[in-house]
């Protein structure tokens, strides 16, 4: 898989029966940064952190069909911190994702509100794991990667 600054790319090596295949299967028009990509343990979802637009996304493998999973993907505009259903859920430079083993849920690192989400795949549903507010932390705890 390839990640570039304004695109995600599937490529498919080439064997003795089929030749190598790249598949472009998300480039924004602009306006949006891929972060972290995560792909669901069943191969059937990819889901990503649109670091600029402030969102997360969600990619069907089997027809390339797009949709944002949890946040309003406005931009910095929209940015902010609250938990909730899909399109009310608000994040602030989400970089990295991991989708659980089980697949039903994601968790997000959410770099601009020093937080740890969680995203339930079926719904798009937020909940916070953990925020830490303010300077008095420890410097390992803020920013987290």
């Amino acid at each position: 898989m390839n990640v570039g600054v304004h695109f995600i790319e599937i490529e498919v090596k080439s064997t003795e029966r089929r030749p190598a295949l790249v598949t472009t299967l998300w480039q924004p028009a602009s306006g949006s940064t891929p972060g972290g990509v995560a792909i669901s343990p069943d191969g059937l979802f990819l889901v990503f952190s649109d670091t600029t637009a402030s969102c997360i996304r969600k990619i069907v493998l089997a027809d390339g069909s797009a949709s944002i999973l949890a946040g309003t993907c406005a931009g910095p505009s929209a940015e902010g911190f609250q938990d909730g259903v899909a399109g009310v859920a608000k994040f602030k430079n989400p970089t990295h994702i991991q989708v659980r083993p089980n697949g039903l849920t994601a968790w997000v690192t959410d770099k601009g509100n020093n937080a740890m989400r969680v995203v339930t795949i079926e719904t798009g549903e937020v909940r916070t794991l953990w925020h830490l507010k303010g300077d008095d932390q420890p410097s390992w705890f803020r920013n987290p990667r």
